[in-house]
């Protein structure tokens, strides 16, 4: 039996044994894995942003759904223990834009429990005119590893990447942030467009 162990970005090691011996190769393999995060974190330090906001208090909605959803404005992060601040709980999602620009809407949710996979899916915005649902590209924000000293012995987790794909992990207390870039059409008539956005959890409810 060939096991490969894939707990970095590389496969960084090969355990070869045999089935007869496969109960003593999960135990080893174990240990080793053991070892490996006693080693971390003895020598790397997390340290995560102090998280905004104060602990949520769901309402009877929204502890059935399993999550609470909020908008920050997108020029300022959602890290990845942020909870909502005052305001920000809203029921719709607004921008603007001239004709042939691109206008980022974000919107964030809080997981009040494992709810599996989130999904974020939207409709076309009708008015004036119509903007398909197709000139509205979704991504998810992605968090990544970021040094704090120079050696990396000391990191934090931070927003960095979007991920252009439209259902992220809903792991509870991880705030997940949806990116929405409506691609305004050149000859969209002037005026004011709606639609709507949904969110739904794999082990959980909805919300439109």
């Amino acid at each position: 039996r060939l096991v490969s162990d894939w707990s970095s970005d590389v496969c960084s090691s090969d355990l070869v044994y045999p089935d007869a011996k496969a109960e003593q190769g999960r135990k080893f393999l174990n240990y080793v894995k053991e070892r490996r995060r006693f080693h971390f974190d003895n020598a790397f330090k997390r340290i995560l942003p102090r998280p905004t906001g104060e602990a949520p208090r769901p309402t009877a909605e929204e502890k059935e759904r399993g999550f609470v959803a909020f908008h920050r404005d997108w020029m300022k992060d959602v890290n990845v223990n942020d909870r909502p601040l005052p305001g920000e709980i809203v029921a719709e999602l607004t921008g603007s834009a001239f004709q042939g620009e691109y206008e980022p809407v974000t919107v964030s949710v809080l997981p009040q429990r494992d709810l599996g996979k989130l999904s974020l899916t939207v409709t076309d915005l009708r008015g004036p005119g119509t903007i398909s649902s197709s000139a509205i590209d979704v991504g998810y924000v992605q968090y990544r590893i970021k040094r704090v000293t120079a050696e990396g012995s000391v990191y934090t987790i931070a927003p960095r990447l979007i991920i252009p794909q439209a259902s992220a992990a809903g792991s509870e207390g991880v705030a997940r942030t949806f990116w929405l870039t409506v691609k305004t059409p050149g000859d969209a008539p002037a005026g004011v467009y709606s639609g709507e956005v949904r969110i739904a959890s794999e082990r959980g409810g909805s919300l439109t």
